[in-house]
């Protein structure tokens, strides 16, 4: 009986189906941040258009991010420089 119900199951491909189903590209979401047709818009838009505003905007997000990493490496070797100057006051060098 149970080999007559795995061979049904078998020819109507419940079993492909579901074997093969695992392997297909599923996003986190359908809509949002991770989706298809954003992933689509973010890499794509900027060669599909004639305008160079999506690119522009793309730039100056990827240089503002890099200000931001910048100004905080210098904030760090600010406090650095600092701390050696509060040491060196302190010990009269």
């Amino acid at each position: 009986m149970l080999l007559y119900i795995i061979i049904i199951l078998y020819l109507t491909s419940y079993i492909y189906i579901h074997a093969v189903e695992r392997h297909y590209y599923r996003p986190d979401s359908i809509q949002g941040e991770n989706s298809l047709l954003q992933l689509y818009v973010d890499k794509a838009m900027p060669y599909l258009t004639i305008s160079d505003e999506s690119r522009l905007k793309l730039k100056n997000r990827e240089l503002e991010v890099r200000l931001k990493e910048e100004s905080s490496r210098f904030d760090h070797l600010q406090e650095q420089i600092n701390q050696i100057l509060a040491a060196n006051k302190k010990y009269g060098l």
